[in-house]
């Protein structure tokens, strides 16, 4: 009985999702092909049919692993300090800015979401888990004094969840510079919430 390497499959399984995220990214949700996506990994399409059934699993599997890393990173955030938790947030929510496949990839994740239930409550459950954690540190800041705007905290993560995703929808514009824009968004973030001190860094 033939035996799998644990290690091998694992490795094997992020390269084929590293490429076809980059092929999402060129060729958005419905330009993507199976055969496209075996062409950039290097696999034929028996392998890529072992680890997924088809295009839909593929890209599904780029969210759910997405989805499995922020979760866990928003779990190790020290909530203690509101005003340094809010940057712990904010730092993961632009960390992929300067990601070149990142304009692309979230096209392809509004043009899936329009269509597909399941899909679209992945994604609902990706963001609602972040509004979740700033809701409760814009009510601790607030609480703490450190955040001085007269703003509802659940409204408040709503906007500063989307402002973040607009971040990726514009990161391909000409003159977009990830570490300058994103400062700016800091600062944005900061002024809605009356944030004292250097809200930008």
């Amino acid at each position: 009985m033939r035996t799998v390497n644990p290690e091998k499959h694992a490795a094997r399984r992020a390269a084929i999702l590293g490429a076809a995220a980059g092929v999402f990214a060129e060729r958005g949700y419905d330009g993507a092909t199976t055969a496209a996506i075996c062409k950039r990994a290097g696999v034929g399409s028996g392998t890529l049919f072992h680890y997924f059934p088809d295009k839909r699993a593929v890209f599904l599997a780029i969210v759910a692993d997405d989805l499995a890393e922020a979760t866990a990173a928003l779990e190790r955030i020290d909530r203690s300090d509101p005003a340094g938790a809010l940057d712990a947030v904010l730092d993961l929510l632009t960390a992929d800015l300067g990601d070149p496949t990142a304009p692309g990839l979230a096209a392809a994740m509004i043009q899936l979401a329009q269509r597909d239930p399941e899909f679209a409550a992945t994604v609902t459950a990706r963001d609602e888990s972040t509004r979740a954690v700033l809701t409760d540190l814009v009510a601790a800041g607030r609480e703490s004094g450190v955040l001085t705007a007269d703003v509802e905290p659940r409204r408040a993560a709503r906007w500063i969840v989307a402002l973040t995703d607009a971040g990726y929808l514009i990161s391909d514009d000409d003159g977009f510079d990830a570490e300058r824009d994103g400062a700016e968004l800091r600062r944005i973030v900061a002024s809605y919430l009356g944030r004292r001190g250097d809200g930008a860094r």
